[in-house]
């Protein structure tokens, strides 16, 4: 598609998308951050809650087991059980004797030590005997003790040593509706080698599964072994199986238990974290697009009235453009758009009365171009007459008066000549003698020229009368019409050109060479002497750039030097052709 042919974008859609862009970036921003902002302060407020939940499954869970520790403890250390089981040992006899009343009694009285020992069930307490006799504080019609005859980890038990507590973890156990518990286990060895009774206390799952429950059903709590197994979990399907779970998809945190490996563990989904956060930001995205579609409708009605006055002026800006300035907009008001109107108008006027006097002009101009270019002639008669008199002069024997002549038609050519701003410095230098030459004849003065230059300085090229201010200022200001010396010495120094004119008149103070020199350098002139060499210095600037330079050193009774330093490679150019005249 042709780019021409595109239609242009109007004032009033572009001030509509720059409006809708305004509100839409801050709003979209101020969104995005807010909405970070608040995800991680939920996120971490829903983490705390989480880790604090298993904080109180992890005291609860601690305060049962060490309380399984406690009454195990109590009873393996009791003295009157510890002598009843002994007392059990020491009796022993083969199944056809009759058991004595005396291990009956001692058996009796541990029995109701463990119905006393809790005032609830919430432990099941087992005192199973060498012999195979069993002590409990629950009924045998509930669970036959004798089954952990048969389980296989009850022979280890016998490799226990008398302190040490056997973690069995998550057991089934014999009872309906309670299938299963967390056991602990112990072998009472006394003075003996061989146990003489085991010790076998276990604790509800279902008690644990309770708390486990009560807290947010999203939040999966469990209490794991030091193999990964699961020995309760607020569901009951997942004990015994092996802990398993996405931490890409899931958030989790433990905390271990004091004893026999165990874990307390925590896992929320990442979702269910971020669930309320995204709830909220939809409600407020909603919200938003609803308030946004509503401030541009606002836009586009205001942005219509307030951008007709515009497109009027621009109608009337397309018919002026075909070059009838008869039209006017007759827009008024005290507004930017109503001042606009009366000044277009104003400025139509204006133009009108202004083609009317550039018509004028341009006759006017006409005319004096014809008069330019008989003006044109004046100069090269001028010359003519001023050389036929020095002729004339020099015929006569009047040397003075023809030299006089030749200066001041030299110096007379180089001010009027704009053909070529820029002159070889030997020509600049020639031009100068003339000009002290005409100097002394007019003031009757005695001042001598002299001038230094190395070979490869004056084949370049510097700005036509440079030097003119210059020496002008050392004999009106310097030299005071009093005669004396005005030496011009030049060289090549690093890639620069120097020129230094330096007169013997009477000096500067250093007051006022410092107040000079500034004035330089901040674009002031100082009165009388000062006017030249700003004039100089703004040439160079002009002509060179910034890399240039006027430096003034002046000593009361010693004359002034003034010292000009220009770039090679500036304004001023290598004169070839003179310099291979020279070679």
């Amino acid at each position: 598609m042709n780019r021409d042919s595109l239609r242009p974008i109007s004032l009033r859609s572009k001030v509509i998308i720059t409006a809708v862009l305004c509100l839409l970036i801050p709003a979209a921003s101020a969104l995005s951050l807010s909405s970070y902002w608040t995800q991680n302060v939920l996120k971490r407020q829903a983490i705390d809650n989480a880790e604090a939940s298993m904080d109180v499954v992890h005291q609860y869970v601690l305060t049962l087991i060490q309380n399984m520790i406690y009454i195990s403890n109590k009873i393996q250390f009791d003295p009157e059980i510890n002598s009843i089981l002994l007392q059990n040992k020491a009796f022993e006899k083969s199944k056809s004797q009759q058991r004595d009343p005396q291990i009956w009694m001692g058996e009796r009285k541990i029995g109701q030590f463990l119905d006393n020992l809790l005032m609830d069930d919430s432990l099941y307490i087992t005192l199973l005997l060498e012999d195979g006799t069993s002590m409990t504080n629950y009924a045998y019609k509930s669970m036959n003790p004798s089954r952990y005859l048969d389980e296989a980890w009850f022979p280890k038990l016998n490799e226990l040593t008398a302190l040490e507590t056997f973690w069995v973890g998550a057991h089934r156990m014999y009872m309906q509706g309670r299938p299963h518990s967390l056991t602990i286990a112990r072998a009472i060895k006394g003075p003996f080698d061989k146990p003489y009774a085991y010790l076998i206390i276990s604790l509800p799952e279902e008690k644990v599964r309770k708390v486990l429950q009560t807290y947010d059903s999203n939040q999966q709590i469990m209490i794991v072994d030091s193999g990964g197994l699961i020995l309760s979990h607020n569901d009951s399907s997942k004990i015994g199986t092996a802990l398993a779970y996405d931490e890409s998809e899931l958030y989790v945190s433990s905390k271990a238990l004091s004893f026999g490996g165990w874990q307390i563990v925590s896992l929320v989904p990442y979702n269910h974290i971020t669930r309320f956060i995204t709830q909220l930001f939809r409600s407020i995205g909603i919200f938003q697009l609803i308030l946004f579609s509503l401030f541009v409708i606002l836009i586009v009605y205001m942005m219509d009235r307030f951008t007709k006055p515009v497109l009027k002026l621009a109608r009337l800006a397309s018919k002026i453009d075909s070059g009838n300035l008869e039209f006017r907009s007759h827009i008024k008001g005290r507004d930017e758009v109503g001042i606009l109107g009366t000044s277009f108008d104003s400025m139509l006027s204006r133009i009108q009365v202004m083609i009317r006097q550039i018509e004028t002009e341009q006759n006017l101009k006409r005319q004096m171009e014809l008069e330019m270019l008989q003006a044109q002639l004046q100069p090269h008669f001028l010359f003519n007459i001023l050389n036929s008199i020095r002729i004339n002069s020099m015929s006569q024997g009047h040397d003075e008066t023809a030299g006089l002549l030749l200066s001041l038609s030299s110096f007379l050519r180089m001010t009027i000549n704009r053909n070529n701003e820029w002159v070889r410095l030997e020509e600049e230098l020639e031009t100068m003698t003339h000009y002290v030459k005409l100097m002394n004849f007019r003031h009757r003065e005695t001042i001598r020229f002299e001038m230094y230059c190395s070979s490869d300085s004056s084949v370049f090229k510097v700005p036509r009368l440079l030097l003119q201010p210059i020496v002008e200022n050392a004999i009106l200001h310097g030299l005071e019409h009093t005669g004396g010396t005005i030496t011009v010495s030049c060289w090549v120094e690093e890639e620069h050109l120097i020129v230094a004119v330096k007169d013997s008149g009477k000096g500067m103070p250093r007051e006022e060479v410092e107040q000079l020199q500034s004035g330089l350098a901040d674009g002031k002139h100082k009165p009388h002497a000062g006017i030249g060499l700003t004039n100089v210095y703004d040439r160079m600037r002009l002509s060179y750039g910034t890399d240039c330079g006027i430096n003034i050193e002046s000593t009361v009774g010693f004359g002034t030097t003034i010292r000009l330093s220009m770039p090679i490679s500036g304004g001023g150019e290598f004169d070839v052709q003179a310099d291979a005249r020279r070679g």
